[in-house]
């Protein structure tokens, strides 16, 4: 399977944007914005949990094979 170039430079960028940012256990509230936004700008409606994690639904149409990470 070839990879586009695009697509892999994008998440390249994103996930070094995302590692930059300081967040040691219990203060990972500004990373968590960061995804948060990062989701809305692509068009996907993000949103917090009570814990303080990020939650996206991308769509699809089979709930018995879903991911979460």
């Amino acid at each position: 399977m070839k990879m586009d170039y695009e697509y892999a430079r994008f998440a390249a960028e994103q996930t070094m944007q995302l590692l930059s940012i300081d967040s040691p256990s219990g203060f990972t509230a500004k990373a968590a914005g960061w995804v948060q936004k990062a989701f809305a700008d692509l068009g996907y409606q993000a949103a917090l949990t009570r814990k303080g994690g990020v939650l996206v639904d991308l769509g699809g149409s089979d709930a018995e094979n879903a991911l979460m990470l």
